[in-house]
């Protein structure tokens, strides 16, 4: 199994990020793609503390991507918006661990991280797969 992952866990969280040094959860998602995969998603400007405006990007067709159909099941690199109210306000990106599909995500005041998604279903209401 590929670790490629390792290399951004406790990277920073900052408003404006500078990858590969620091990350907002949008930038985090669209720096893997580009080097991971070379897809270069588009570049969201965003004021991450306003909230409205995480709100405003939380979309797949910001980030030209599909939403997952209902008996696709979600995959290592598939982008997850995540909602703590009704509107999704965070993404994170999919990742194959031995212990199963994880979300590599950049978390306000903690950085980068890798979560269950069990676990962060106990603080999100909502998690919609995108590819």
């Amino acid at each position: 199994m590929d670790d490629w992952y390792l290399k951004y866990l406790g990277k920073k969280w900052v408003a404006d990020p500078k990858p590969p040094l620091s990350y907002n959860c949008s930038e985090l998602a669209r720096y893997i793609y580009k080097t991971e995969l070379n897809i270069d998603l588009p570049m969201v400007t965003v004021d991450a503390m306003n909230i409205k405006q995480c709100v405003e990007t939380m979309g797949d067709y910001v980030h030209n991507l599909r939403p997952l159909l209902w008996n696709e099941t979600p995959r290592e690199y598939d982008v997850a918006f995540m909602a703590r109210t009704k509107f999704y306000d965070h993404c994170g990106v999919g990742v194959d661990t031995s212990e199963g599909l994880m979300i590599l995500h950049c978390q306000q005041d903690i950085g980068v991280v890798l979560e269950s998604v069990f676990d962060l279903q106990e603080r999100y209401k909502k998690i919609s797969w995108y590819r």
